[in-house]
């Protein structure tokens, strides 16, 4: 499945492309939304991710923002490894309150680690409270593409990203390994994250390929 990432528009054009995707990740931080147009977003019938980074907003402004989307119905909430210790507590219990699965994530914007840190990394998350764990690592060569896609050869629910022109290939196969998903840009210039494909292209990609879209 792809996952719609979303970082840039205003509310009536989000409700558009919702009702499009089957999964959607809003960029919480990214997005200029008012309290009361997260509600209504999260309240939409497409699956979705609440996602909010770090970035210029406080821990007690991300928050907010998060609770009023598992509030409102967000499937999931990915939850960063380093989040703050307070913070990533509060979110767990709110995920926990309102059955909003949690994706913990990790993300090294430099280089694939070795096999052995990414499998610590991996047993980390799924202790502290991850329903699914999320790898994201700059691919710098075709072994780190490898070895993120080694990841997937576990029983855990795992997404796998891999990041810079190099890890578009760990993008569009993982879902075709087992991976419960990956995520896709709008179009050119509006990625959330580097290397990602635009979702149009990527769909069409699935239908060359006969993978699942």
């Amino acid at each position: 499945m792809i996952c719609l990432s979303i970082g840039e528009g205003a509310l009536s054009s989000i409700l558009v492309m919702l009702d499009n995707v089957q999964l959607a990740e809003l960029r919480l931080d990214m997005l200029a939304l008012t309290i009361e147009e997260v509600q209504q977003l999260f309240s939409h019938d497409c699956k979705m991710i609440a996602t909010c980074r770090e970035g210029n907003l406080s821990p007690s402004e991300r928050f907010e923002l998060l609770k009023e989307a598992i509030k409102s119905g967000a499937d999931y909430v990915d939850v960063d490894i380093d989040m703050e210790e307070e913070l990533a507590e509060a979110v767990l219990k709110q995920a926990e309150k309102y059955g909003a699965k949690v994706i913990m994530s990790f993300h090294d914007h430099e280089r694939t680690r070795s096999r052995s840190e990414l499998d610590a990394i991996l047993e980390s998350c799924f202790a502290k409270g991850a329903d699914l764990s999320k790898i994201a690592c700059q691919v710098n060569d075709h072994k780190d593409a490898s070895r993120l896609l080694g990841l997937l050869d576990n029983d855990n629910k795992i997404i796998v990203i891999g990041m810079g022109p190099k890890g578009r290939f760990v993008r569009l196969a993982a879902p075709m390994l087992g991976a419960p998903f990956t995520y896709a840009c709008v179009d050119r210039g509006s990625e959330t994250a580097d290397g990602q494909i635009p979702y149009g292209e990527m769909v069409e990609m699935y239908e060359v390929l006969g993978g699942n879209r």
